[in-house]
């Protein structure tokens, strides 16, 4: 059956995105190019524009193997077929690209995914991007999910700026365990101190009168 709803690729859990690798490489290997939809589509093509943002393959040069999901082709730098075969310190700023190159060959020494933001100027204008960066089949190749965050880094810097204007002393805190997770600037004026982690090592019983009825 065809999924018909968008598919959360940005999870935190490893396992998520091991199960986005094997579904990818599932559908690259068993489908069946002469099997269209009704549009005239193979299904994995509807498949794969499912998956928000661009999917590419990207091997141990930093060289662009393959655009498996261009749902957001003005996230690219470029038009993706002149992407395709060219690397990344070809067409992207030098630090940008370094950084590319960095999070790609500590995929492929550890395995283990690695998340990247980053600011770069694409198609869409000036963008933040936050890649998901994993293991491919080959060895030497990474599967690179990116998805365009600006508009959450819009709402979060409006979020910081009102928490950190109000009067209030606000306090933000684990709902299991109690534990002081971030406090806004009143909070610190109020309490006398600056530093997060002090008041983190204080805790509530710390910051608390010890007064019978308090």
């Amino acid at each position: 059956n065809r999924p018909q709803t968008r598919v959360d690729l940005y999870g935190t859990d490893d396992t998520e995105y091991r199960g986005l690798v094997e579904c990818l490489e599932n559908l690259l290997d068993t489908a069946d190019p002469s099997t269209a939809t009704q549009h005239g589509r193979n299904w994995v093509e509807e498949f794969l524009e499912l998956f928000p943002g661009v999917v590419f393959k990207i091997d141990a040069d930093g060289t662009y193997t393959d655009l498996l999901s261009g749902d957001e082709e003005s996230l690219l730098y470029d038009e993706a077929a002149e992407l395709l075969g060219t690397r990344s310190d070809e067409v992207l700023p030098a630090e940008t690209a370094q950084r590319f190159h960095e999070v790609v060959r500590t995929v492929l020494d550890t395995g283990e995914r690695q998340r990247l933001e980053y600011q770069l100027d694409v198609q869409a204008g000036q963008r933040w991007v936050e890649a998901q960066v994993g293991p491919a089949d080959d060895p030497a190749t990474v599967f690179w999910v990116a998805r365009d965050i600006t508009e959450r880094k819009r709402r979060k810097q409006e979020y910081e700026q009102i928490y950190n204007s109000v009067n209030d002393a606000i306090a933000v805190f684990h709902p299991d365990t109690a534990e002081i997770l971030d406090v806004n600037t009143a909070y610190r004026d109020m309490v006398g101190y600056e530093s997060l982690d002090r008041i983190q090592e204080l805790g509530i019983d710390g910051l608390s009168a010890t007064d019978e009825g308090y």
